[in-house]
């Protein structure tokens, strides 16, 4: 019966050494890498977990001795201690508010308006060259209306009598008329001038428009006649 027992016992080592021999280097070192990269599994993970961020995979050297080193590698690596958390800011009391001022209403800007227009009363009767000079324009204007109205007349009849349309040139009649009319206007002043000469004043444009006018009145009764010849043909 012992020897049995020994004899099973013997099998049983040479069954052993037989499996040992069988295990080669590269069996060795397959295990030893893939306990490599548990251990490196888990320290990536402890890095994930203490910075909530993933960690950059880790290159291996060829050249590292993988066996020598499994047993470091193998060892836990200790979680990296979370960052303490900044000291709260201190309470720093509000400054006293002070009251609000408010400005006085500024009144609003004043808007420019154009001076008033003179009358003629002030033109009239202001001795400055510039009104005088005004007022016989203003006074001579309502002056010579109606003789200004009988040449228009008389040259838009003359204009039609002789069959001239719109944008023509003037026949000769109504050229010699506007000749005429200018050569009278500059007589009729040299008239007036030569009339107050020495008697005017200062405020000459009253009594010059009076001359002017009065002149004016007999220029407008020869055109008013000479349209009315001009209308019997």
């Amino acid at each position: 019966m012992v020897r049995y027992g020994f004899a099973l016992a013997l099998i049983a080592l040479c069954a052993c050494n037989r499996e040992a021999a069988v295990r080669t280097r590269d069996d060795i070192a397959a295990d030893s890498a893939l306990a490599a990269d548990l251990a490196l599994a888990n320290r990536d993970t402890l890095a994930i977990d203490s910075i909530g961020l993933p960690a950059p995979a880790t290159k291996i050297p060829a050249d590292t001795d993988l066996a020598g080193s499994l047993e470091d590698k193998a060892r836990p690596v200790a979680p990296t201690p979370a960052p303490a958390p900044p000291p709260p800011a201190p309470v720093v009391a509000p400054a006293p508010t002070r009251p609000v001022v408010t400005a006085p209403p500024t009144a609003p800007p004043s808007v420019s308006r154009p001076a008033p227009r003179r009358r003629v009363s002030d033109t009239c009767t202001s001795p400055a060259r510039a009104d005088q000079e005004a007022c016989m324009r203003t006074l001579l204007a309502s002056a010579d209306m109606r003789m200004n109205r009988n040449y228009r007349a008389l040259i838009t009849e003359m204009r039609r009598q002789e069959g001239i349309k719109p944008g023509q040139r003037d026949p000769a009649s109504v050229d010699r008329l506007r000749v005429a009319q200018r050569a009278w206007v500059v007589n009729r002043d040299t008239e007036c001038r030569r009339r107050g000469k020495g008697t005017e004043g200062a405020l000459w444009a009253r009594p010059r428009v009076k001359c002017l006018a009065a002149l004016s009145t007999a220029r407008a009764n020869e055109l008013a006649d000479n349209f009315t010849r001009v209308m019997s043909r």
